[in-house]
């Protein structure tokens, strides 16, 4: 997996919401990465050469898919770190909650 949370494994059993967004984050960074796998097999197809006028409109057009997919690659990684920030501020306000008990 190419990103890693911030957010580390608690195994507290209060602190269950904060756990399901951390992991909800591990997902979309599996998303994302599966995203960048499929841009590298992108960039290897368009790497062909293309000789008919056909080929290099497909290869143009490739390159407008990858340049798509690598943005939502980034977009799903942004996302990933904020779910690792809402699951911080979760973790932090059951801990709160568990305390005030």
């Amino acid at each position: 997996m190419g990103g890693q949370g911030t957010t580390a494994a608690r195994c507290e059993t209060w602190a269950q919401d904060s756990q399901a967004v951390a992991a909800l984050a591990y997902q979309v960074r599996l998303h994302s990465d599966s995203v960048d796998e499929i841009c590298a097999r992108l960039v290897a197809v368009a790497g062909i050469d293309w000789e008919s006028p056909a080929g290099r409109n497909f290869r143009s057009y490739l390159g407008e898919r990858r340049r798509s997919m690598a943005e939502v690659a980034g977009l799903l990684r942004l996302a990933a770190v904020q779910l690792d920030a809402h699951s911080a501020a979760l973790y932090q306000a059951e801990a709160a909650a568990q305390v005030g008990q």
